[in-house]
């Protein structure tokens, strides 16, 4: 039974990723803040070993020792859009200081295998790295310290870009949750023009991406720092989305186009020149995967 340490686990593509591997016979271990609450891996808890992080490196040291994992799946970060001055701090914290914690925590204990998880948004006006915010540029830190690990200790990384993902039970603060918020309400949502492009790729064939890359990771099919895109090809903008939404769900959305600026360094569209992860392709449309939440 291959054992897998996950971070992030109780964000959606985490746990959605914890109750997959655990379906298919993975010895699973999480790592979550001292604070966090696990309801969302409730059914789950008695077969994972949870490891709650309070910044002491040596005691996740420790924990890595005792574990012994066979791969590493880091999905944790913080996320915001434009900063604030308090945000700083939370920033370096969670994204920069955690991700050294945990490759020099993989390093002292042998552990050799990862697959980390970065942003398009380190991709701002489609360059090879322009950060659209502070939290992408930490993001692009923090690949730049795991190249740092497979270059001088042989860490084998796959590197996975994601841009948008949606499905169900998507509690975050994401464009298909507001559509549906205020599609029950009937709040007006005051958005910008909209022409901004997005890529949505469904849970599943996340969760796909995931695997494919464990496999290879674990199999000894991949070695060194490998940076691969999660693309469906198939972009849509804001309004193209909200127009879709509303054919799917037989509803007319209260949408106030226009009334809000874009945001300073806003992202008008995905990066194309990334290279696909090998093996992998998207197989639920944003339509399929609409119907799929609206029938759930």
């Amino acid at each position: 039974m291959k054992k897998i340490i996950i971070t992030g686990a109780t964000g959606f593509i985490g746990s959605n990723l914890v109750k997959y591997l655990i379906e298919h016979n993975y010895d699973i271990a999480i790592i979550v803040r001292e604070s966090s609450t696990l309801k969302i891996l409730d059914t789950e808890l008695s077969k994972i070993t949870v490891f709650r992080y309070n910044g002491n490196l040596e005691c996740l040291i420790d924990f890595f020792k005792d574990f012994q994992a066979d791969a590493v799946v880091h999905l944790a970060a913080y996320f915001v859009a434009e900063h604030m001055p308090t945000q700083i701090d939370s920033l370096v914290d969670s994204n920069i200081r955690f991700s050294m914690h945990i490759a020099e925590a993989m390093h002292q204990s042998g552990v050799k295998n990862m697959i980390n998880t970065s942003t398009s948004w380190q991709h701002y006006q489609d360059q090879e790295y322009n950060p659209a915010s502070l939290y992408a540029a930490t993001k692009q830190a923090v690949e730049d310290i795991f190249k740092y690990y497979s270059d001088a200790w042989s860490f084998n990384i796959i590197n996975l870009v994601i841009y948008d993902s949606f499905g169900i039970d998507d509690s975050r603060n994401k464009i298909i949750s507001l559509f549906r918020k205020i599609a029950n309400t009937g709040d007006v949502l005051y958005m910008s023009e909209g022409d901004q492009k997005v890529d949505l790729v469904y849970i599943t064939d996340i969760i796909e991406a995931y695997m494919i890359s464990l496999e290879r990771i674990l199999d000894n099919k991949c070695k060194g720092f490998h940076k691969y895109y999660l693309k469906s090809g198939n972009e849509k903008s804001l309004k193209e989305i909200a127009e879709i939404f509303s054919k799917v769900f037989d509803v007319s959305l209260p949408i106030a186009w226009g009334k809000r600026p874009y945001r300073m360094r806003e992202v008008m569209s995905s990066y194309p020149l990334g290279e696909q992860l090998p093996g992998w392709d998207t197989q639920i449309t944003l339509e399929e995967g609409l119907t799929l939440i609206k029938n759930n």
